[in-house]
């Protein structure tokens, strides 16, 4: 391995082979299982497809932020609904950002399951350094 792999290695070891990627991870599966079953809980009690897809992504975003802010990045404002705003605009663009790769990917590979898979592996390297970036902002 020459210099420049081994210091490019070493560098992504730092930012992804942590404590904190992995509670992210943790945390990102967590906040996914809500969704799915809140999702299908407000449908079985009526409400549309989209209110019902809204609600349970909106519920599972505050909670993906009270259990990063708390125990992943040790923030000290949780509770700050400017801080709450600004995470759930962050995470709004970075599901838009997400439907962009998933469709750039089907129309370069023609293949709907590769290309989702691609864009959720994409999507939660970018997920993690911009919500990495939050905590340390609000951190200061």
């Amino acid at each position: 391995m020459t210099f420049k792999e081994n210091y490019l290695y070493k560098k992504i070891s730092i930012i992804f082979f942590t404590r904190n990627f992995l509670l992210f991870l943790i945390f990102g599966t967590s906040t996914f299982l809500l969704d799915y079953i809140l999702y299908f809980y407000f449908l079985d009690q009526g409400f549309s497809l989209n209110t019902a897809k809204a609600s349970s992504s909106f519920v599972a975003v505050l909670f993906n932020y009270l259990l990063n802010s708390k125990y992943n990045f040790n923030a000290q404002i949780v509770f700050s609904l400017r801080y709450i705003f600004l995470y759930l605009c962050i995470y709004g663009i970075l599901i838009l950002l997400h439907v962009i790769i998933n469709s750039s990917l089907f129309t370069l590979l023609q293949n709907a399951k590769i290309a989702v898979l691609l864009a959720m592996s994409a999507s939660v390297v970018i997920n993690y350094l911009c919500i990495k970036t939050f905590f340390a902002y609000i951190k200061k």
